[in-house]
């Protein structure tokens, strides 16, 4: 009965899923040195995102720390502080730094020397953990409840017959300006939009536990497991709302006719149009492709483009509903304005696309990470959706520059983040007080988080 984990550097070859049914805990290796530039943003956000969503544990054994010898770095104070509040704000929960201690062919970023001095990149770890701890972090709870389904066949499928990969292997690759002709599509693009657009959300895996999700996006191809699909039918009669931004499945994984999901929903493929025609939604018109219509269908029309083409409809089966779009909602703002008419659960937002954010919440505080990505600095708003009950009693804090902030009405906050950073504030009855840490124990064990 003795558990074992695996050191698991996450290639998407891997079922991770089946790979926890022999390993007590799957380990995820994540060095995000090239988390900034071009596409390797998204690709890190699924890479931490889906296997924090399975694993027993999400945690890393191996977290960026040192500068190895092998292409590797070197890494800044200022990326250490912004790869590890995005990993956390992913979900994961515990990280072992890769190299704290310096050794042989780990040099330089390492906070410790091998002979045990302090470089000042330990103050700028320390300062992290001291914050972290001040915002009870361990306590608070990440708020998302919109889910963008993942199937392991479907990458299977894309990397065997398609030729591509979800993931480069090789940092060089990963570091490249854009590299979306090796994506899966349309997850890829659909989890770019999301980004793009601050949507809180998670990838999840079809095989897990779907309940918690009260609306579930399905960006993908048309086949699937008999078995998920009565999975999914079963999602929509309990109560849950499912998207196809893409055609549903009527294959199995074999490419058979399997209709058990589009016969349970009583939905089917719409009329091709393949034009570019106008969308308007309350007063704003936006240009989109329509792929197919339902115009004769026995749906609900949810959406008409101004040529009279019904490109959204809905279908209440039992409890819950399932929703056809046939256009392109990869625009940000036409994401933004499908979810609003999808009444999708949202809980934080900033008005720029270079800016995600997320809610972290108890009884007690409110804490909401905000990462620039840009390497240019921004003004940014950011809206908070879920009623905070504010009053004059409540405290806004920037936690790394210790800089107080007003709040909005309608519950906004403004603030300056500067170019590939993250910015902490915390909400607060001014009653409630830090967890504080006594200077010496936090010297001696701000490691043990």
């Amino acid at each position: 009965n003795v558990p074992l984990f695996t050191n698991n550097t996450f290639l998407f070859l891997q079922d991770w899923y089946e790979l926890q049914r022999a390993v007590e805990f799957v380990g995820l290796d994540h060095y995000a040195y090239y988390l900034i530039p071009g596409d390797s943003y998204y690709w890190d956000y699924i890479y931490v995102n889906l296997n924090c969503n399975v694993s027993r544990f999400p945690w890393s054994p191996e977290f960026q720390c040192g500068s190895g010898m092998m292409m590797f770095g070197p890494a800044t104070s200022q990326h250490q502080r912004m790869v590890t509040f995005f990993s956390l704000s992913a979900g994961m929960v515990g990280m072992n730094y890769y190299m704290f201690v310096e050794r042989e062919r780990w040099e330089g970023f390492c906070p410790v020397t091998q002979d045990g001095k302090v470089r000042e990149e330990w103050f700028a770890h320390r300062h992290m953990f001291r914050i972290l701890h001040e915002i009870d972090w361990k306590n608070l709870s990440r708020e998302c409840q919109i889910g963008l389904l993942w199937y392991q066949e479907h990458y299977w499928h894309f990397l065997y017959e398609g030729g591509g990969i979800i993931q480069p292997d090789d940092y060089t690759v990963v570091a490249s300006k854009d590299y979306g002709h090796l994506a899966q599509e349309p997850l890829w693009l659909y989890t770019k939009t999301l980004i793009d657009a601050d949507v809180d959300f998670d990838l999840v895996d079809v095989r897990a536990e779907l309940s918690r999700y009260p609306v579930l996006l399905y960006a993908a191809p048309a086949f699937l497991d008999e078995e998920y699909q009565r999975k999914l039918a079963e999602y929509v009669k309990n109560g849950g709302t499912l998207v196809f931004l893409s055609p549903p499945p009527h294959l199995d994984v074999e490419q058979k006719e399997c209709r058990l999901l589009v016969e349970e929903l009583g939905i089917g493929k719409g009329k091709e149009i393949n034009s570019k025609q106008t969308l308007e939604i309350d007063g704003r018109s936006f240009p989109v492709y329509v792929a197919e219509s339902y115009d004769g269908m026995d749906v609900e029309p949810v959406l008409r483009t101004r040529e009279g083409a019904i490109c959204a409809c809905r279908r209440h089966v039992g409890e819950g509903s399932a929703y056809m779009i046939g256009f392109s909602a990869l625009d940000r703002e036409v994401l933004l304005e499908l979810l609003g008419i999808l009444e999708a659960p949202l809980f934080v937002r900033a008005d720029n696309p270079f800016v995600q954010t997320s809610l972290h919440r108890n009884e007690e505080r409110t804490v909401v990470v905000s990462i620039n990505r840009d390497a240019e600095g921004h003004t940014v708003r950011i809206k908070i959706f879920p009623d905070l009950g504010l009053t004059p009693e409540h405290w806004v804090e920037e936690m790394f520059t210790r800089k107080k902030l007003e709040i909005s009405t309608d519950q906004a906050v403004e603030l300056h983040i500067p170019g590939k950073d993250v910015a902490v504030f915390e909400i607060r009855k001014k009653g409630i007080g830090r967890i504080d840490l006594d200077k010496d124990k936090l010297i001696q064990g701000y490691f043990k988080l």
